[in-house]
């Protein structure tokens, strides 16, 4: 059963501007030598680090184009908020709290993790399907929670 469903623009030129530079840091590696997120050496980056968890990071520095890889995860998140929201009351909920990641076929999706799963039971949903799309200067995201 369908519980809401939400969309979201982003305009990559105000995005880029939040990001900070976000993408033209140097990826570190981890202890055991994988990939990982940059430190946020600055201010500039606040925005990143306290919306995306390491791991929506640590894709984005995988792509060409780091800001607009989490543009559309921004979408995401923000177009799932407004899918849960009305059925969600009274539920502490941020954006962090939903993770969006390519699955196995590169497509992206919604982790169902420890933060966005009281927020679905509390909907009556057990998942968020979504789809991005890009156009010029403007990223949208679609996203169907039930």
């Amino acid at each position: 059963m369908v519980v809401g469903i939400g969309v979201d623009m982003v305009d990559m030129g105000e995005f880029r501007r939040l990001c900070g530079g976000f993408g033209n840091l140097p990826v570190r590696l981890g202890a055991s030598g994988e990939k990982a997120a940059p430190r946020m050496p600055n201010a500039a980056n606040a925005f990143v680090a306290r919306t995306f968890s390491e791991a929506e990071r640590a894709q984005a520095l995988e792509r060409a184009d780091s800001a607009e890889f989490l543009a559309g995860r921004f979408a995401v998140k923000e177009a799932v908020f407004k899918a849960l929201s009305p059925h969600a009351l009274g539920t502490p909920f941020e954006l962090r709290m939903i993770e969006s990641l390519d699955d196995a076929s590169g497509a992206p999706c919604v982790v169902v993790g420890e933060g966005i799963k009281p927020v679905l039971e509390v909907a009556g949903a057990t998942e968020a399907l979504v789809s991005i799309t890009n156009e010029g200067d403007y990223v949208v995201a679609f996203a169907l929670v039930q």
